[in-house]
């Protein structure tokens, strides 16, 4: 060690310094914003991270519609953000955007520039397996974390596995829980490597008070972002949610198993019945269920008249929209990943709305969700009847559907003070850099 890179006996600790290969904002999904989450946390810890991410190059329907302050918000964190760059898609073939090999070409560069000592990959396609390539080249450690729709989905196809169980097996730590250590140690884990994560309360913007969204502001950016050219463009009325009228919303991915289509033949009802409601809807997803789901309002003079369609919102904007709702829904049904869990039942109850949830739903959390009292069940979306009637009540009965989501704020903020963690995905990062990953030396400039 040279004389400027002696460490002060008397000075603080260096900051550790991390690299994350993963999904994050603007991309949509549950990961992106853990992944942003974990991110802020370890900052606030004094780490220096450098994310590396593919996100402004996903499809637009995948991408969250980010006004100049959302994008001021995101670069101005503590993090270093690193985005992949296009190609023409003539570049060579045959022709897909090689995402894994910017991603690892970009993880290279950022281990390099900033001397990380760690590298964390989260999801196994193509994040985890970028980082296990990396911590390989650079002699870094690694740690992996995954979700339910890679470990449970693509994990199970033939091509993918013998890649994903090399990557498994190379890491120095495996992020998981502890029902999916029989999955794991099928794909070559060993029981050194896994790492469980304490439960965590929501991101502080959930439980803060929130005024609701600006949602002509951010339609009118929809339609500048001129959709047209990928999918169906939005509903083009001029939203105006009349304040006198109860406000459904839904957000999130458009899917089958997601009751996307249950709810909209539900609403439809409605609306041909002449029953008066706002309905938001702040969605996408693949091309060809967004498309549908848009095409079907638009479609549907009455349910049209009445709806406001947005796209993906940054995760910070999500209590906004949901301050604009009396209701909001979720309504997963035979949802084809056994042991995945929505927080968004979790996400609308903090924010003091009423869920409306399917019975598949709220039995992931058997107990702390009462219909009636901190929500409306509907045990099967499919049965539009009952969807229908559901919704029906909560429109006629908004005092009661607002007291219902008192009550769901007050019973989840009980829940989430039982959690020590304000996110445990950190906490556990943090635990093992401290314990094994030994320091690297501070460059000098």
């Amino acid at each position: 060690m040279s004389g400027s890179e002696r460490p002060d006996p008397g000075a603080e600790a260096p900051p550790r310094r991390l690299c994350l290969v993963g999904k994050y904002p603007p991309i949509q999904g549950g990961v992106a914003a853990q992944t942003y989450c974990a991110v802020q946390a370890l900052s606030a810890r004094g780490y220096e991270v450098d994310v590396v991410t593919n996100a402004r190059e996903a499809e637009p329907e995948l991408r969250q519609l980010m006004l100049s302050e959302d994008e001021e918000r995101l670069l101005a964190g503590a993090a270093r953000i690193h985005f992949t760059s296009p190609l023409t898609d003539d570049a060579y073939v045959p022709w897909t955007n090689p995402y894994a090999s910017k991603l690892l070409g970009l993880t290279l560069s950022a281990v390099e520039r900033s001397n990380s000592e760690a590298i964390v990959g989260w999801y196994l396609e193509p994040y985890a397996l970028v980082a296990a390539t990396a911590a390989r080249i650079t002699g870094r450690p690694a740690m992996l974390i995954h979700a339910g729709s890679d470990l449970g989905g693509l994990a199970l196809h033939d091509d993918l596995a013998p890649a994903y169980r090399w990557s498994i097996g190379s890491a120095d730590r495996i992020l998981t829980h502890p029902l999916l250590i029989p999955r794991l140690l099928a794909l070559g884990g060993r029981v050194e490597q896994f790492v469980f994560p304490a439960a965590s309360r929501l991101p502080p913007y959930f439980r803060d008070p929130a005024s609701p969204l600006d949602v002509q502001r951010y339609h009118s950016a929809a339609i500048a972002r001129d959709l047209a050219d990928w999918a169906p463009s939005p509903p083009t009325v001029t939203p105006a949610l009349d304040p006198e009228l109860p406000t459904i919303g839904v957000y999130g991915k458009v899917d089958v198993a997601k009751g996307s289509f249950d709810l909209l033949a539900a609403l439809s009802e409605l609306a041909s019945e002449g029953v008066e409601f706002n309905f938001v809807a702040a969605v996408g997803g693949h091309r060809e269920s967004y498309g549908r789901f848009l095409d079907l309002v638009s479609s549907d003079r009455a349910l049209g008249r009445r709806t406001t369609a947005l796209p993906f919102l940054p995760p910070w904007r999500v209590p906004e929209l949901l301050a604009a709702c009396d209701v909001a829904c979720c309504l997963e049904r035979r949802f084809p990943i056994s042991f995945h869990s929505s927080s968004l039942p979790a996400e609308i109850a903090t924010c003091g709305v009423c869920p409306v949830c399917s019975h598949e739903v709220i039995a992931q959390r058997a107990g702390d969700r009462v219909h009636g009292e901190t929500c409306i069940e509907v045990h099967d979306p499919e049965d539009h009847g009952e969807l229908t009637n559901a919704l029906r009540w909560a429109i006629t009965n908004r005092s009661a559907a607002r007291e219902i989501g008192r009550r769901a704020r007050s019973a989840e903020l009980e829940v989430q003070g039982r959690f020590s963690s304000s996110s445990g995905v950190a906490e556990a990062i943090d635990d093992w850099v401290a314990t094994a990953v030994p320091r690297r030396p501070i460059r000098s400039a």
